[in-house]
């Protein structure tokens, strides 16, 4: 293992998958360029012998959190947990092997405690 950290941010089906909240709310040229990515990120997080450790961090929201209390908006439940599929990790996406996994409650990972914190981040 080398000194290097990977931190991935929202590899989340609401993000990257086009029956995610924000393709159904923008349409599906908004996550053209997610959707590439996530595919190079697979690659490099399922290799054994990466070198480097990963950080996944999630999103959970709570129901119109960013739409200033509008349950109407399309994006209203984006990551709310057990409302759609948008919690879920990406499909093919494996984060077993992450150093650890944190969820954030707000747009800015920053946020995150645990993300800020030293040592095992465990997950949160």
């Amino acid at each position: 293992m080398t000194d290097a950290l990977l931190v991935v941010i929202d590899a989340q089906r609401g993000f990257v998958d086009p029956e995610g909240s924000l393709a159904r709310a923008f349409g599906v040229d908004e996550i053209v360029h997610s959707a590439t990515a996530l595919t190079r990120l697979r690659t490099h997080v399922s290799r054994r012998d990466r070198g480097f450790a990963t950080v996944f961090v999630r999103s959970e929201y709570r129901p119109a959190q960013f739409t200033s209390g509008r349950f109407d908006d399309p994006m209203a439940h984006i990551c709310v947990p057990g409302y759609n599929i948008d919690c879920e990790w990406a499909p093919g996406l494996d984060v077993s092997g992450a150093h650890a996994v944190i969820t954030k409650h707000d747009v800015d990972a920053a946020t995150a405690a645990r993300l800020r914190e030293r040592g095992d981040a465990g997950d949160n």
